[in-house]
């Protein structure tokens, strides 16, 4: 399920959402980051989705907010979790929000990552 796509899977960095500015920063290639809750079963259910997934991305980083405390929420403006995000040298240039009581699907973050994040 999770091999078919474009490219070569990609390993998955885990970072907490206060710290991942940090990993954006100077990164030129392609970044995909998906803003998760260990509280939320969607997040769980992609995650697992997703190993061995070729998405076509040079890095693929899990951004843990489950602190909703976190100021990640508001500084990538996350509305709900999963939220898959794009970047391209940094700059944000795609997102796909999950849809109400369906989560985020693997096909869904493929499709983002297909169309280049636009």
């Amino acid at each position: 399920m999770g091999g078919k796509g474009k490219g070569r899977a990609v390993k998955m960095e885990t970072v907490e959402g206060r710290k991942f500015r940090d990993v954006l920063a100077g990164e030129r290639g392609t970044v995909l980051a998906l803003f998760v809750a260990d509280w939320c079963g969607y997040c769980r259910r992609l995650r697992e989705e997703l190993v061995g997934a070729k998405l076509g991305v040079r890095k693929l980083v899990e951004v843990d907010v489950s602190d909703e405390d976190d100021p990640a929420w508001e500084e990538w403006r996350i509305e709900l979790v999963p939220t898959a995000v794009m970047f391209r040298a940094g700059v944000e240039v795609g997102r796909k929000p999950p849809a109400s009581f369906r989560g985020l699907g693997v096909d869904e973050v493929r499709a983002l990552c297909d169309a280049g994040g636009s």
